[in-house]
């Protein structure tokens, strides 16, 4: 008797260590099976039709209390089983259907669960009482499984294996077909026909036999190679390209009694058919494995070479030629014989109309398939393909998101151009359309009742297109009135000029947003020291020009910097509750706290002075990039100048403003575009930037701008002693530019990594700093010798030691440098009629310099503001000079942004940054909208044959292809740009001067700038 017990509490225990963890807890009257005579017991399994407890799924811990204390539990509550993949099997095990839960599509689940609860109900079974004896249920348990459950849908099952299973099934397929058919055919029961090529798998058997069906036999393939196209990452993550066998070749391959790997990049053929596909392929695209792919470019053989190689190492005899077409030189096949088969593969050739970034690679190596290209958007990854004539073969994927329907989609790179993709089969084309060239098309769809879907960045850049102009705003003038309900819509660059009203707009878009969007959040993102300007402009306006408050609906709030960031979000999000809140946020808090300001999500970010985020090397920019892509919906980047040295840097900043790092990264729409110096490419780079770069110039805010004459230059010949002093320099740097050439070569010569070569490299360094500061030496020198007095460089310690500076010095004649001797002059004649003048350079010595001399020698009150000068005098200084107390104010660089000086009307550039935008603001402090004088004039002073004419060659053709870029897009004349009005007589001076130089190249260079400008040089 003992013994019986034991064995029994054994088995007892080994029954309850093998169920799920949940069932080993269950009470003590469970696991010695005496819950299993209660009547709630006897219920269930009558219920379930389980001859045994250990037939019945696993139940939850409270299901099992309950039964073992004899109360009743409902089949159909999820609270019974332990698992919802439990609840499900506990169904279909009702219905005599052995199928596990954890097989059953979700869809399925909620169907088959609610549809037994409600059979259940109809059928009079009620959960919440024991019925004894349990037979009795029995009449109602089969009216409640009257309706069945249809075990050959393939939309009961989950995985697509069960799924194929399901309609094999359904339509009496082979098994093994199973593994033939393609997603498109397990959707629905109703789907699949056998004739429909969408319903197997590219390069199946069935999938020629239907093309065939469909399409008749290939008679010939000129395009063996093409582009497959598949998701990446689901959908979700975009859509991607592989170099894979054209459509036309998949099926010619079927055709030859071949067959396809399902990468579609390799196949095999009986050799026996061989010729068959000699007569009807394209032959120019056959390889041989030994000829190394990096040498397709030259190419390494001769057509003979290679028809012999085919031949020997192939077995086939091809006719063939010079590879001409350059898609035959990046597609090709390569060929090889395998006994009684000839191997088929896809390979590359990298090309710079066929980029790998974007197409992929072909297969690498008799075991490795290729690669895809970059994520991109379906209908851009489409028109890729269709760009370079490239047939498409649509993956099951691609097929399903395309069946029936013309998807819309907005190009990667270039946000101005939509691209409009069909399909038909198992193709598809894709048209690449300017977006106001795509709309009446778009237009003509819908009337014809076309389903069309659009992507959500395409339904921004389309509503942006079609905004109408705010005309009623009581604040915005002219042009702005057009541009602010881009900003309120969507993200972009506004790229408006100096003074022009870029704060306005903002401002008023701020304002619209708010109006338009519940709990609006936004930030701002500006300079420390513009902020209190930026909360006063929104909040109360400037009644002092008669500017009312531009966003009086938004409460603002400053971010300091002195507590906590993320505890200062919170508290401003919970305050402002339903109201509008924009925070204030300096740049620098951006540049150290990017994930703490990501910790709320902003409707609309504003950034001012956006140039300084061009390079994305920088932290400033990462940090810009984290907040945009993390926790931003809309976002606008103001800039007047957002091009420096590079045009590039304005695709930089449109990436950033709309979310594309394509377009940061990549920068295709000004890499591919050519010389933007032609104005018909530089129009094309604005068109492709659409709506989401915007630009007000001065010539729209005419009625309310001061007229800018063009710039007087003021050329000076050099004395004697300063032409000694230039003639020294130049000999000096190009000592010191030769050692640095003979290091370059001599390194060159020397094994990389070794110690000789590391010592090289720091000779070069030091060499390269000594040219640079040359070129700093000539500056300085060209524009106030007096300068190098001061310098620490090499070669003007050596020029003073020599007693080369001080005659340059004293060479005006009056013991003043000659150039800032007929400056002053020049100021000092202003300032007696009453004018008040602004002087630009990029030199403080050079600025302290002539401040000294104007109060020295003719009286003049006058004052620099440069890094040196704190905030507070600086704010005293501007405030003296607005009122008229003194005439001339000379400003370095940190002086040409963002401040307010309208009374000025005389601007003089002592010198040139190397650079556009810098000279662009410099004229934007004095013009601008409240000028006190009707005419701003300028003057550039300069040494003939010194540095100067050397920085304007360089700045020239920068301005010009800026003017082309920028404003000649938006119908300003050159002449009228605010960089022609500065460059334009003196670039034609130095063309000039180039020219009698013997330099024709470069005068040849600045004469097509000068033209730009609407000057003539002399040739």
């Amino acid at each position: 008797m003992t013994d019986t017990n034991t064995r029994t509490r054994a088995a007892d225990w080994w029954d309850i260590t093998r169920r799920p963890r949940d069932q080993q807890s269950e009470p003590r009257l469970f696991e010695r099976g005496e819950a299993k005579t209660t009547d709630a017991w006897k219920q269930l399994l009558r219920c379930l039709g389980a001859n045994a407890g250990r037939g019945l799924p696993p139940l939850s811990s409270d299901a099992r209390q309950r039964l073992a204390e004899n109360q009743s539990v409902d089949p159909n509550d999820a609270t019974t089983w332990s698992t919802r993949d439990a609840h499900v099997s506990a169904v279909l095990q009702r219905h005599g259907i052995e199928l596990a839960g954890r097989k059953v599509s979700e869809e399925a689940r909620v169907r088959l669960i609610e549809q037994q609860r409600v059979a259940d109900r109809d059928a009079g079974l009620d959960w919440a009482t024991i019925t004894t004896p349990a037979e009795t249920l029995d009449e109602r348990l089969k009216a409640a499984l009257a309706a069945t459950i249809d075990t050959d849908d393939p939309q009961l099952y989950a995985y697509e294996r069960d799924k194929a299973r399901a309609v094999a099934r359904r339509h009496r397929l082979d098994v093994d077909t199973i593994d033939d058919l393609a997603r498109y055919a397990l959707v629905s029961a109703e789907r699949f026909d056998a004739l429909d090529p969408r319903c197997w798998q590219i390069g199946s058997p069935r999938w020629g036999e239907a093309v065939t069906n469909s399409m008749g036999i290939v008679e010939a393939v000129d395009r063996p190679v093409g582009v497959f196209l598949h998701p990446v990452d689901g959908t979700r993550g975009g859509w991607a390209l592989t170099p894979t066998f054209s459509a036309d070749m998949i099926r010619l391959i079927l055709q030859l009694g071949g067959a396809i790997e399902k990468s579609l990049q390799k196949a095999a053929i009986p050799r026996l058919n061989s010729d068959d596909l000699l007569h009807a392929i394209n032959q120019q695209v056959l390889e041989t494995p030994t000829v190394p792919l990096y040498q397709l470019r030259r190419p390494p053989r001769t057509p003979e070479q290679l028809k012999d190689a085919l031949l020997d190492e192939a077995d086939l005899d091809v006719n063939v030629g010079p590879v001409v077409d350059p898609r035959d030189k990046w597609g090709r096949i390569r060929v090889r014989r395998l006994g009684e088969a000839v191997d088929l593969a896809v390979v590359t050739n990298h090309a710079r109309q066929f980029p790998n970034r974007l197409l992929g690679r072909g297969a690498a190596g008799s075991r490795k398939d290729g690669s895809p290209g970059r994520a991109m958007a379906l209908g851009e990854a489409v028109a890729v393909a269709a760009q370079r004539e490239l047939p498409v073969v649509l993956g099951q994927a691609a097929t399903e998101a395309l069946d029936g329907r013309v998807r819309v989609g907005r190009m990667a790179g270039r946000p101005g151009e939509l691209t409009i993709t069909t399909a038909a089969i198992f193709t598809a084309t894709s048209r690449r359309l300017a977006v106001d060239r795509a709309i009446p098309q778009l237009r003509a769809l819908k009337q014809a009742g076309t389903a069309v879907s659009l992507d959500p960045t395409a339904v921004e850049t389309i509503a942006m297109s079609l905004a109408r102009p705010l005309a009623d705003d009581p604040i915005l003038l002219g042009r702005q009135q057009a541009v602010t309900p881009l900003m309120v819509l969507g993200s972009g660059l506004n790229a408006s000029q100096t003074a022009t009203g870029k704060t306005i707009m903002a401002g008023r878009a701020i304002y619209h947003r708010a109006v338009t969007t519940p709990r609006f959040r936004g930030m701002l993102v500006a300079q420390a020291l513009l902020l209190p300007q930026w909360r006063e402009e929104l909040t109360r306006g400037a009644p002092e020009r008669r500017l009312p408050p531009l966003a009086p609906n938004v409460r603002v709030v400053t971010i300091e910097e002195a507590s906590s960031v993320s505890a200062q979000l919170q508290q401003a999000d919970r305050d402002a509750g339903d109201e509008a809140l924009l925070l204030l946020v300096s740049k620098s808090m951006l540049e150290r706290f990017p994930h703490e300001l990501a910790a709320l999500r902003y409707h609309l970010l504003l950034v001012e002075e956006a140039q300084s985020y061009r390079n994305p090397a920088t932290e400033a920019h990462r940090s810009l990039r984290e907040l945009r892509m993390r926790a931003v919906l809309d976002c606008w980047l103001l800039s007047a100048t957002p091009k420096s040295k590079r045009s590039e840097e304005i695709d930089i900043l449109v990436g950033l403003a709309i979310g594309d790092e394509v377009m940061i990264d990549e920068r295709p729409n000004v890499r591919e575009a050519g010389d933007l110096v032609r104005e018909e490419n530089a129009h094309r780079v604005r068109i492709g930037y659409g709506p989401h770069m915007v630009r007000v110039t001065k010539n729209d805010m005419r009625p309310w701008m001061p007229e800018v004459r063009p710039a007087r230059a003021m050329p000076v010949e050099p004395d004697g002693a300063l032409a000694d002093l230039l003639q020294a320099i130049r000999e000096g740097g190009q000592r010191a530019y030769g050692k640095l050439v003979a290091l370059l070569r001599r390194a060159r010569a020397l094994e990389p990594g070794s110690a000789a070569h590391r010592a090289a490299l720091a000779e070069i360094a030091r060499a390269q700093g000594v040219v640079l500061g040359n070129v700093g030496v000539f500056l300085d020198a060209s524009v106030d010798p007096e300068t190098l007095l001061h310098s620490r460089a090499a070669l003007a310690i050596a020029l003073a030691r020599d007693g080369l500076v001080e005659p340059a010095v004293r060479g005006g004649g009056d013991g003043l440098p000659l150039l800032r001797g007929a400056v002053a002059e020049v100021l000092n004649d202003a300032a007696a009629g009453g004018v008040q003048t602004l002087v630009f350079a990029e030199r403080v010595n050079c600025l302290h310099q002539l401040a000294g001399t104007l109060r020295d020698r003719h009286g003049l009150e006058a004052h620099v503001g440069d890094g040196s000068v704190d905030p507070e005098t600086f704010a005293e200084i501007k405030r003296r000079f607005l009122a008229g107390e003194f005439s001339t104010l000379l400003l370095s660089s940190v002086g040409q942004e963002g401040h307010n000086l309208q009374t000025a009307s005389l601007t003089c550039n002592l010198d040139f940054p190397w650079t556009t935008p810098p000279l662009e603001q410099r004229l934007g402090r004095a013009a601008r909208p409240g000028a006190t004088s009707p005419v701003i004039d300028v003057i550039n002073p300069y040494i003939k044959g010194g540095a100067i004419e050397h920085v304007v060659s360089i700045l020239a053709p920068r301005g010009a292809e800026s003017h082309h870029l920028l404003d000649g897009f938006e119908g300003m004349r050159p002449a009228d740009s605010a960089v022609a009005s500065q460059l334009g007589e003196i670039t034609a001076q130095v063309a000039a001067s180039r020219h009698d130089e013997g330099r024709a190249v470069t005068a040849a260079k600045l004469r097509v700038a000068a033209a730009v400008f609407g000057s003539n040089a002399n040739s």
